[in-house]
This record gives structure tokens, C-alpha cells and sequence, in this order.
């Protein structure tokens, strides 16, 4: 009597397995195209992931503000190393994966070869001076005073000046090689 009621949860579990294993299909990802001469291919995540990192970058850089205005001192270069770190691995994604695909990209457009070029030296710049002023403001010995306070938000300015200037005007030109056409 319950033989036959056994072959049919049988059947019916085959069957569902069947069904769940047929509809799994691997991910088909389309191959990268690389730009002509580099190992350099368009990531359409990038752009998102760059605003994402701006705004963990600025959230970070408001906590030091916030920290030094609120004269906690203790966690200001405990923050500065943090936003170090975190930059440091963004201007290097930039570098490579932004401006160099630019340059490539637009080998036949010097107008937009040179404001990525212009924009990834002026990058350079910032990037020297923010590592200078982090490096002397993380050392055991600083004194938190007025004209840390004056840098600090010279510093904070002209990043979100730049990440403004970035996110409008630089990231329109990341397109992929395709869309130029």
C-alpha cells in the first residue's frame, strides 16, 4: 500500500530536481574587449563605484573636520591614516582604470585626450599634497592648532571641488569604445 505512495514522492522529487537543474545555467559574461594596444577593458560598474568611493572619501574627511572642530584630537590622525588608505586605493584605480583608458580611448580626439590628461595631473598634484599634509598631520608630535584648521578646510574644499568637477564633466567621457562610433 505504501509502495505506491513512495514511487510517487520518487517521481515527483526526480522531476523537481530535474526541472531546478535544467533551469541552472552558468553566467555567460560577454569577452572584455580591450582598448587597441592595452590590457585595458570598460568596466560599466566603474563610474558608480568611483562616486561611491567620493562619497565614503568625503564622509570620512567631514569626520576629521568633525573630530578636530570637537577637539578630539586622539581620533583625528586615526581618521587621516583611514582616509589615506582609502584614497590611495582610489587615485590608483583612477589612474589606471580612468585615465589611462581615456588617453586610450580617445587617441584620435585631442580635445579629450588632453582634459584627461590636464584632469589626471592636476589629480597628481592634490593627491602630493594631501599625502604631505596627512604625513604631518600623523605625526606623534603635531600641534592641532589654527593653521591645521585653515588647511584642513582649504583641503576639504578643493576635494569637493574636484569630486564635483570629476562626477559632471570627467565621468560623461568614460564610455564604452563602442559608443564612440
Amino acid at each position: 500500500m505504501f509502495s505506491r505512495f513512495r514511487k510517487k514522492n520518487k517521481t515527483a522529487v526526480e522531476d523537481t530536481e530535474q526541472v531546478v537543474v535544467s533551469s541552472v545555467t552558468p553566467k555567460q559574461e560577454a569577452p572584455k574587449e580591450y582598448l587597441k594596444g592595452t590590457k585595458i577593458s570598460y568596466h560599466p560598474e566603474l563610474i558608480d563605484q568611483f562616486k561611491k568611493d567620493h562619497r565614503e572619501l568625503l564622509e570620512i574627511f567631514t569626520d576629521v573636520v568633525t573630530a578636530s572642530k570637537d577637539g578630539d584630537m586622539e581620533r583625528v590622525p586615526v581618521l587621516l591614516i583611514e582616509f589615506k588608505r582609502r584614497i590611495i586605493g582610489h587615485l590608483l584605480q583612477e589612474n589606471v582604470q580612468l585615465y589611462v583608458y581615456l588617453k586610450y580611448l580617445f587617441v584620435d580626439d585631442a580635445a579629450n585626450r588632453e582634459l584627461a590628461k590636464t584632469m589626471q595631473k592636476e589629480m597628481a598634484a592634490i593627491g602630493k599634497v594631501l599625502f604631505e599634509f596627512i604625513v604631518r598631520f600623523t605625526d606623534e608630535n603635531v600641534n592641532y592648532d589654527q593653521a591645521f584648521q585653515q588647511e584642513l578646510e582649504g583641503i576639504g574644499a578643493v576635494l569637493v571641488e574636484r569630486i564635483k568637477l570629476e562626477e559632471e564633466n570627467l565621468y560623461s567621457l568614460y564610455v564604452h569604445p563602442s559608443e564612440l562610433t
